[in-house]
């Protein structure tokens, strides 16, 4: 796990899906800068330095397909209330 950057990360709290984030740097050998992915609008949100040790429960994907992937899965089995529904041509919201 030293070559994190890049990565997309699932940060989970027992079943429930707590954060989505995206390492995006590396403070030294084992610290990394991780942004946080708001969940509402999928845009990235807060910076944090974490330590390599406070993130060995986190599920890493090396791109964001399978992440995409593994969240839709996690949406559609209803585990998670929060999923936002794009509006679709002509919709109101």
């Amino acid at each position: 796990m030293s070559n994190l950057v890049g990565c997309w990360a699932l940060v989970w709290d027992q079943e429930q899906l707590r954060h989505t984030v995206f390492v995006y740097g590396k403070a030294d050998d084992s610290v990394y800068l991780v942004q946080f992915i708001n969940a509402l609008t999928g845009e990235p949100n807060l910076l944090k330095l974490y330590h390599l040790k406070d993130m060995m429960a986190w599920d890493f994907f090396d791109n964001r397909e399978l992440l995409d992937e593994i969240l839709a899965k996690y949406h559609d089995s209803g585990r998670y209330p929060y999923r936002i529904k794009k509006p679709q041509d002509g919709e109101l919201i």
